[in-house]
C-alpha cells in the first residue's frame, strides 16, 4: 500500500500498525484528535507526504528527521509552538 487516508476518524493516537507500513508514500491523518506522533514514525522511510492538518499536535518527534523522502508536511491547524531542530535536516 502506498496511500492511506485516515482523516476524520477521531483518532487520539496513531495506530501502531500504520508505522509498520514501510512502503507508504502518502499518509493523510487530518481532522483527528492526535496530540503527538509516535517516535516509530521514522519507520515510514518512503513517506513523501504527511498531512496532519487540524489535529492537536503540539510537538513533533526528533525521529521525523530520519524520514529522508519526506517532501511535504501539512501542519496547519495544530497548536505547534516550535519545530524540532532536526527537521531542518530534511531541507538539505
Amino acid at each position: 500500500m502506498r496511500y492511506l487516508n485516515l482523516s476524520e476518524n477521531a483518532f487520539h493516537v496513531l495506530p501502531e500498525c500504520v508505522t509498520g507500513m514501510s512502503r507508504l508514500q502518502e499518509l493523510r491523518i487530518s481532522d483527528n484528535s492526535l496530540e503527538s506522533l509516535p517516535v516509530s514514525i521514522e519507520r515510514l522511510s518512503h513517506l513523501r507526504e504527511l498531512h496532519l492538518r487540524n489535529n492537536k499536535v503540539s510537538t513533533l518527534p526528533d525521529s521525523i528527521s530520519l524520514m529522508q523522502e519526506l517532501r511535504q508536511i501539512d501542519l496547519r491547524g495544530n497548536p505547534l509552538t516550535e519545530l524540532p531542530p532536526a527537521i531542518a535536516s530534511l531541507l538539505d
